[in-house]
């Protein structure tokens, strides 16, 4: 057993029961082997789910050099977003030290690159990264949870919720991937004016 069947071993039943349910003991009887072959491989449960995030995000294709910030962060989180909706499970370790890798950081330096190269200060650039990133991981909960499809929207009483009642129908489901880009586009779209920045 070599250690990417293993990650996808982890990744099954993270994406089934959750983070919480991912024991050694569990991997070990998932992927058909000791407790001992997993120890093997990585030292602790914080070392796996740290390549198991790394292993979701990789192969992620890198930003052509000649599009400006906006196409680099739409293509990333459009990305991200496709790739926590085919792994729900690993949304849960978003925002924690778990994506902090050597893997995660080769895939995100070309996107603060673009930005800072556009002229964002740091502060703005993180900001703004964490303002998307944010906005991914929300929509990916969201949908990656079910709910109810697009044609049996929730059903409120419009007398006493009239302006939930006209919003509830566009609740991200399973097949709001569209919304998911406009928001992208929208937030991307906000960032205030500035001589310092090329949009």
């Amino acid at each position: 057993m070599d250690l990417e069947t293993l990650l996808e071993a982890a990744l099954r039943i993270i994406d089934s029961d959750g983070v919480k349910a991912l024991t050694m003991r569990r991997l070990a009887s998932t992927a058909g082997v000791s407790t001992m072959a997993v120890y093997h491989h990585v030292a602790n449960k914080d070392e796996l789910l740290r390549l198991a995030a790394a292993h979701v995000m990789r192969g992620m294709p890198p930003p052509p050099a000649d599009v400006g910030w906006v196409s680099v962060l739409r293509s990333f989180f459009t990305e991200l977003h496709d790739r926590f909706l085919q792994h729900p499970g690993v949304v849960q370790l978003h925002g924690r030290d778990t994506f902090l890798s050597e893997a995660v950081y080769e895939i995100c330096e070309p996107v603060f690159g673009a930005m800072l190269r556009a002229g964002f200060q740091p502060d703005d650039a993180m900001s703004m990264f964490m303002g998307c990133a944010s906005l991914t991981v929300g929509h990916a909960q969201l949908e990656s949870a079910g709910g109810e499809p697009d044609d049996a929207p929730v059903v409120l009483d419009r007398d006493r919720y009239p302006a939930l009642a006209q919003v509830a129908k566009h609740l991200p489901s399973r097949a709001a991937r569209e919304r998911f880009l406009t928001s992208l586009d929208r937030q991307l779209a906000a960032y205030p004016a500035s001589d310092s920045v090329s949009h």
